[in-house]
C-alpha cells in the first residue's frame, strides 16, 4: 500500500520521511518511528524527548498556528501529516497541501466532519446515537443539560455547561451540544481504500482534578477491551459512515460517551492522542501499512497529562531523566514523555508533561498514574492545606 492513504510507509520503503505538524508532535513522531518512518517534527515545544526521537523545530507560541506552516516551508521535500489542534485551520492545511503531499484529511473533509450540524446529519442517516447540537440563540430544552462548546475547539478547551444567560443572544464561535452523562471513551480507526480498520478503544480521562485539568480538558487515556463499549461491527459502521459520507481517510479518532449505548460526541480527523497507548498495549504500529483489525491488548497501558498547578520553572533534573535518555528506543514505553527543557517557565493550567504506565488491570494502571501525579505534586511544591499532596 502507498503512504497516500494516510497510514504510513510503502511496504518496499526503507524509512520514508514524513513532516509532522501540530501543537504537540512528539507522540506522532514516535508512532512514525515505530512504523519505520523517519519523522521531522514542528510543534510548540520541541521537547527534550522529541529531540531524541527526530529532527524538530519549535514554533513560538505567539506565532501559532501560522508559524508552524511558515517553518514547514524550511523542511526538505517530503509528505506531511498533522496532529491535534490543526484540524481547526482548514485554509492553512489546504495551502500547504498544494505544496507537498498530505497524508490524511484535507480541508474538504475537515469542513464536513468538524461541523457539528453536518456531522449530526450524517450520523442520523446511519442511525448512530449522538448528542443533539443546537445553534446559538436557540431555545434549549430545560429538561436536559447542555454544553457550550467552541466551534473550533480541541482537547476540551473552552467547553463548559451552558447557562440560561447563554440563550439570550448570539454567541459567535460557539454552539450548544446536549450533555450525555456517562463514561467518555475514544475509538481509533483507519480508513483505507476499500475498508475501514478498527484499531482499538480507550477510556478517556476528562477534567481530572488530580491532574489539575480544568473542566472538560482531555487529560489522558487508558486502553480497555473493545467489548466494554460495544461490538466491533458498531465501530465499523461508524468508520464506514464517515468514509462514505465525509470522505474521511487515514488515521482518525472518534470521541464518544457510553451511557445506555455509545454516543458519538465528535470526530478528530487526524492522529489521535490515544494512538500511542493502543500501540504499547497491542505491540502494533498504527501508522504502518498492512494493518488489520484490533488486536486484543496484552496489558492495560495508560497515559495522563499533568497540568501545572501553579506557575513553575521546570527543574534541571527529575524522575524523567531516564525516559529522555532512552526516548529514541520508541518501543520502550517511557515513564514520562513530552518533557520540557530545564528552565522552561510553564504557566498555571498549561500541560507540563505526560505520565505513562502499564499494569495487568485498569484499576492498577489508574492507581499508578495517580501515584506518579502525587510525586509530581510534591516535586513541584503543591501540597494540600494538611501538608499532603493533592489526590483525587
Amino acid at each position: 500500500k502507498s503512504g497516500r492513504d494516510g497510514r504510513g510507509p510503502r511496504e518496499d520503503a526503507v524509512a520514508d520521511r514524513v513532516l509532522i505538524l501540530g501543537a504537540s508532535a512528539r507522540a506522532a513522531a514516535a508512532s512514525a518511528r515505530r512504523a519505520g518512518l523517519e519523522p521531522f517534527a514542528i510543534d510548540l515545544f520541541a521537547d527534550a524527548d522529541t529531540e531524541q526521537i527526530c529532527d524538530c523545530l519549535r514554533c513560538p507560541p505567539d506565532r501559532y498556528p501560522e508559524g508552524l506552516f511558515e517553518l514547514a516551508k524550511q523542511a526538505p521535500p517530503m509528505p506531511w501529516m498533522y496532529t491535534g489542534g490543526l484540524e481547526n485551520y482548514p485554509e492553512l492545511i489546504a495551502e500547504l497541501s498544494r505544496e507537498r503531499e498530505l497524508w490524511g484529511n484535507g480541508s474538504d473533509v475537515l469542513t464536513r466532519v468538524r461541523d457539528p450540524f453536518e456531522l449530526s446529519a450524517m450520523l442520523t442517516g446511519s442511525a448512530l446515537a449522538h448528542p443533539e447540537p443546537r445553534h446559538p440563540g436557540t431555545l434549549l430544552h430545560q429538561d436536559r443539560r447542555w454544553l457550550r462548546k467552541p466551534s473550533a475547539g480541541s482537547g476540551g478547551f473552552g467547553v463548559r455547561f451552558a447557562t440560561p444567560f447563554d440563550q439570550e443572544g448570539p454567541s459567535p464561535g460557539h454552539y450548544f451540544q446536549e450533555f450525555i452523562p456517562g463514561e467518555p471513551f475514544a475509538a481509533v480507526l483507519c480508513a483505507v481504500e476499500g475498508c475501514t480498520i478498527f484499531l482499538g478503544v480507550s477510556r478517556q480521562l476528562i477534567g481530572s482534578p488530580w491532574l489539575h485539568a480544568s473542566n472538560f480538558r482531555y487529560a489522558g487515556s487508558l486502553v480497555v477491551p473493545q467489548s466494554r463499549y460495544g461490538p466491533s461491527w458498531y465501530f465499523h459502521i461508524i468508520g464506514h459512515t464517515l468514509k462514505v459520507e465525509a470522505g474521511i481517510r487515514g488515521l482518525f479518532g472518534v470521541d464518544c460517551v457510553f451511557a445506555d449505548a455509545p454516543y458519538i460526541v465528535e470526530v478528530n480527523p487526524r492522529y489521535p492522542a490515544s494512538a500511542e497507548v493502543i500501540e504499547f498495549a497491542t505491540g502494533r504500529p498504527v501508522l504502518a501499512s498492512g494493518l488489520e483489525d484490533s488486536t486484543r491488548p496484552t496489558k492495560t497501558v495508560g497515559k495522563a497529562i499533568y497540568y501545572a498547578p501553579h506557575r513553575l520553572t521546570f527543574p534541571v533534573s527529575g524522575p524523567w531523566e531516564n525516559s529522555v535518555r532512552h526516548a529514541a528506543d520508541v518501543w520502550r514505553r517511557p515513564d514520562f514523555a513530552d518533557v520540557p527543557h530545564p528552565g522552561e517557565v510553564i504557566e498555571v493550567g498549561h500541560p507540563v508533561l505526560t505520565i505513562l504506565t502499564e499494569a495487568d488491570t485498569e484499576a492498577e494502571c489508574l492507581s499508578r498514574l495517580q501515584s506518579r501525579a502525587v510525586e509530581l505534586d510534591r516535586l513541584f511544591g503543591f501540597p494540600t492545606p494538611e501538608g499532603e499532596s493533592c489526590r483525587p
